[in-house]
């Protein structure tokens, strides 16, 4: 049985064809969930866990050994916040997708009006004209700021997210966003840390998984992109 690719598709096409808006949907999410598993304080998030709420991290000693048992968290720590942001942006671009709205940035020599509102809020993309599945003349081929996605409300109320969550992944992006300024990054333990990274793998493991099942099964024939939702 043949499977699409998302390579068999102008991405364009997304607003013109319900399937294909549904498609890019759940490439975007199992793309971000796929990548958020990847991430050292997820793949290790019990080892991580239990040695941060046992106290012992406030011992300058033994948080040295932890390291040097597990360095990977400091050796990974800027990459890690990177797979964050990036599993959460395509993530958003899914729910955006999904509520109707461009995830395309709108040319502003082309429609003023709608590049000024796109700025302040989601624009439905039936209010754009396509000239062919693979020609918007209003439309770069580049998405949307993850900067705007992350901190306008009027995009982020469509996410469902507690505002923890959100100000978790702000401090994240600033992080990542910092990365032409150090090489490395160093990893910091405490109670927050963990209880942020935890609140992030429940958002992964439900709304994640919920909605790529969701469109995995609208879809059709697409088994293997489900995903096991972790309770």
């Amino acid at each position: 049985m043949y499977r699409p690719k998302p390579s068999d598709f102008h991405p364009f096409e997304a607003y013109q064809d319900d399937f294909v808006k549904d498609f890019f949907s759940l490439s975007l999410v199992f793309f971000a969930y796929v990548n958020f598993a990847k991430i050292t304080r997820i793949r290790k998030f019990d080892i991580l866990s239990s040695f941060v709420r046992s106290a012992e991290y406030k011992n300058p000693e033994k948080s040295n050994v932890f390291i040097k048992e597990n360095p990977d968290f400091a050796t990974n720590a800027l990459l890690d916040n990177i797979l964050i942001s990036i599993s959460f942006e395509n993530y958003f671009k899914a729910k955006l997708l999904q509520n109707g709205f461009l995830i395309h940035e709108i040319l502003n020599n082309k429609n003023k009006e709608l590049f000024k509102e796109q700025k302040k809020q989601p624009v439905d993309f039936k209010l754009l004209n396509f000239e062919r599945k693979d020609k918007c003349s209003e439309l770069r081929e580049t998405t949307l700021n993850y900067d705007l996605l992350l901190h306008n409300k009027e995009y982020y109320k469509y996410y469902n997210l507690d505002s923890s969550i959100l100000k978790f992944l702000e401090e994240v992006n600033k992080r990542r966003n910092n990365l032409h300024f150090y090489m490395s990054e160093t990893f910091k333990f405490s109670n927050t840390e963990i209880n942020n990274i935890e609140k992030l793998k429940k958002v992964v493991d439900i709304d994640f998984a919920v909605l790529n099942n969701c469109l995995a099964d609208k879809i059709g024939g697409i088994s293997n992109s489900r995903i096991i939702i972790k309770k």
